[in-house]
């Protein structure tokens, strides 16, 4: 599997992605398995309500029969790019997989998804987009500083580091449908 890696090969990559790591049919596959569970506003993990910060529906999917190959593919994907570039220490996918709902009402600003308590050990974070770009305006991911043009294609998968300040730009019309996953690991020394 090849990742586009902003800047040479031989920088820090802040922002990798790979685009269309998911078909179309993956991508409603998963917006399927998220259907079948209830949705909620945004929280923190410590359920503190974090309307000020974020806001979006979300729900979570967790492993199941169904979902397997998902957190599989997933774990593949996050590997791959933790061997090639950022060399973190893994321990695998260990909370479950986060679904996205966001249209005009909700907004991001800028935070990181690294934090003291349950989010501590969380190295890297993979945001998965499953909606097809001519189905919203805005909503565009945005790491700080970051100069490189992100795509917005169906099926894009993007990781960075869970330290980075990151957001999602406001929709202006229609609704982005997303996913987002943690790779945890011991915590830093």
């Amino acid at each position: 599997m090849h990742f586009f890696i902003p800047g040479q090969r031989d920088e820090w990559a802040r922002l990798c992605w790979f685009e269309h790591a998911f078909t179309e049919d993956e991508c409603d596959q998963i917006i399927q398995l998220a259907k079948d569970v209830e949705k909620q506003w945004t929280t923190t993990g410590n359920n503190i309500s974090a309307i000020e910060s974020r806001k979006s529906r979300i729900a979570w999917i967790s492993s199941t029969p169904q979902s397997k190959w998902l957190y599989e593919k997933l774990a593949e994907i996050i590997m791959d790019v933790n061997n090639e570039r950022y060399k973190f220490e893994l321990t695998g996918i260990t909370e479950n997989l986060q679904y996205n709902e966001s249209d005009k009402f909700s907004y991001s600003n800028w935070r990181q998804d690294f934090a003291p308590g349950s989010c501590s050990t969380r190295k890297l974070s993979l945001f998965l987009n499953l909606s097809d770009q001519s189905n919203y305006h805005g909503g565009n991911l945005e790491l700080f500083e970051e100069k490189a043009e992100i795509p917005r294609s169906q099926g894009t998968v993007f990781i960075f580091p869970s330290f980075e300040f990151h957001r999602v730009s406001k929709i202006t019309e229609g609704v982005r449908q997303s996913l987002v996953s943690w790779a945890s690991g011991p915590t830093y020394r």
